[in-house]
């Protein structure tokens, strides 16, 4: 079936999603996401994040775009409000209301782009600002009405790229 979340690689901080710190070089499934359509996923140094359709068996529904990530919590960069690391997906319940597209991890930060063009950022991209959990939030990419088509962010950097005006 489409849209299975698979990894592999350094396990350490529970990167891989697969409830341990155990390192494999052979894919294995997310088992956590089994069941939902992955449409994203981006790698940071110890963490890992996916845009995730989210079905509900109970009420047959589907739940488009949410954000879910998990291994090493550091500075706040899984976006659950403490520095925790998860060793399975979660999804981020503070940003439940929003859609996703699009995820980029770097070293402390998570960045997520929602449907609408809105940037979030959880974590620090200003080292600087060590001892802060960053929770979740919108931020002002000084584009205007620019509609933002894509996130990207490096080590204690983002970068946004707007549409064509």
């Amino acid at each position: 079936s489409e849209g299975k979340l698979f990894t592999y690689g350094d396990g350490t901080f529970g990167a891989l999603g697969h409830g341990d710190r155990v390192s494999t070089n052979i894919p294995r499934e997310v088992e956590a996401l089994s069941g939902c359509r992955t449409l994203k996923t981006a790698c940071g140094v110890w963490h890992s994040a996916a845009v995730v359709n989210v079905f509900c068996e109970t009420t047959t529904t589907t739940t488009s775009g949410k954000l879910f990530t998990w291994g090493d919590g550091e500075d706040g960069k899984l976006g659950h409000g403490d520095k925790e690391s998860r060793l399975i997906p979660f999804c981020v319940t503070e940003l439940d209301a929003t859609s996703f597209q699009q995820v980029a991890c770097g070293q402390s930060i998570t960045v997520a782009l929602s449907v609408s063009g809105q940037v979030y950022a959880m974590g620090i991209a200003d080292p600087s600002q060590d001892n802060v959990v960053r929770a979740p939030s919108c931020i002002e990419t000084g584009l205007g009405k620019s509609f933002v088509q894509e996130v990207a962010c490096g080590f204690h950097h983002i970068a946004v790229l707007n549409s064509k005006a």
